[in-house]
């Protein structure tokens, strides 16, 4: 969705996007370019742009007003598994299936850093702090590890799940991190106070029927609204974060 709430993208196993306007139920326009399938979307915070990955290795800016692709970020080797806007608008983050993580300069795509996991672990969601310059991202480890955008250092990491961590959000006070996996949602806090890699803790959890979770995201009300699907179905979620 777009920050109004008045546009809808959807990318397709085509490789194209297609943009809908939510007030009169149709597509408004459809935005070729892949050449595989559209894996993750993300629309800027404040302007008509929406990047894209793809599994042909891709991460791309489309300008939704100018209908066409205004920027290719190249650099991955294998499937893009999530893409994300920087709070400000000014970076775009992005990571492979091949280990590697990267933070790119929105205008004149230049990688501004990159990042190399153990192998065959890759990142399966990325989110921003909205208050402060820290990025979470989950991974195949089961957990989420902190960056700081400033030192681009890991300065902290969730303890192991029982199972993989599909997706991750802040709050929107920025001083909880949520990650859901298959059946749970969980809150974790920080103390960035001490010395070395801040301590994370576990201070909420909630048991959550929703299995393929994809996406989540935090409402002003304490409020996560959760997306899963399956086959041409998609199943909405609402779970109660007040506390976290």
């Amino acid at each position: 969705f777009d920050e109004k709430e008045q546009c809808l993208v959807s990318g397709s196993s085509g490789g194209s996007l297609k943009v809908y306007d939510l007030a009169e139920g149709r597509v408004m326009r459809s935005l070729p370019g892949h050449r595989s399938n559209v894996t993750c979307l993300h629309y800027h915070p404040f302007g008509e742009f929406v990047v894209s990955g793809s599994l042909d290795t891709n991460v791309k800016l489309w300008d939704v007003r100018k209908k066409g692709c205004i920027m290719n970020y190249k650099g991955h080797e294998r499937d893009i598994t999530a893409v994300r806007f920087s709070p400000d608008g000014r970076w775009v983050a992005s990571c492979a299936k091949n280990s590697t993580f990267k933070l790119w300069d929105l205008t004149s795509g230049k990688i501004l850093n990159s990042w190399t996991l153990p192998k065959s672990v890759h990142m399966t969601s990325l989110c921003f702090n909205p208050a402060e310059l820290v990025l979470a991202a989950a991974t195949t480890e089961r957990l989420v590890r902190l960056y700081d955008m400033e030192s681009f250092e890991v300065i902290g990491t969730t303890s192991p799940e029982s199972s993989l961590v599909r997706a991750c959000t802040f709050n929107n006070a920025g001083d909880a991190l949520l990650t859901a996996t298959q059946d749970a949602l969980r809150a974790w806090t920080w103390d960035g106070t001490g010395s070395g890699h801040p301590p994370v803790r576990c201070t909420k959890y909630v048991d959550c029927a929703w299995e393929k979770v994809t996406e989540i995201v935090a409402t002003a009300d304490d409020k996560v609204v959760a997306a899963s699907y399956q086959s041409n179905f998609v199943s909405v979620y609402e779970c109660d974060a007040s506390g976290a």
